[in-house]
């Protein structure tokens, strides 16, 4: 028996893409997604002679369930920015979030070591606070490409 006809005998037999954990990774990546073509990867050509072997499906499918597991991690984490990028969006709720952290420290210094504090010994805390959460809320508002105060190009001087 050549190897022509091993590859004639092989390529007669019916190849189901989906087998073994295939079908796992597609179920976890195909919530809104076509995954049509990665069965159609799994099965090769067997119209041209090229079938794939069960080891190749094997390790393309393994690497398909990376993938899926990716692709909904990123789901996910897309999910859990869009609170943060409503509060990018709007200046007035930017600078109620700038404020916020500065002023709880305020309180707390005040409760805890009494108002003639504030001036004296808190008054670095409270500025540090201040600058670290003005630096982080426009580091994320370039990071996420929320900067809605861009000038004009025809108005800048």
């Amino acid at each position: 028996m050549g190897i022509t006809a091993v590859a004639e005998i092989w390529s007669s037999v019916p190849h189901q893409p989906s087998w073994g954990i295939a079908p796992w990774a597609i179920r976890l990546a195909a919530r809104r997604r076509d995954t049509s073509h990665w069965e159609a990867h799994l099965a090769g050509a067997p119209e041209d002679g090229m079938p794939r072997t069960r080891q190749q499906q094997s390790r393309d499918a393994a690497g398909f369930i990376i993938a899926a597991t990716r692709l909904r991690t990123h789901d996910l984490f897309c999910r859990l920015w869009r609170p943060v990028d409503w509060i990018l969006t709007s200046q007035r709720r930017r600078e109620i979030a700038d404020a916020t952290p500065p002023a709880l420290v305020t309180i707390y210094i005040a409760e805890r070591d009494g108002l003639h504090t504030l001036p004296t010994e808190s008054g670095g805390w409270i500025t540090g606070c201040g600058v670290a959460t003005f630096a982080a809320s426009r580091w994320l508002q370039r990071l996420r490409g929320r900067n809605r105060n861009r000038r004009l190009a025809g108005t800048e001087q």
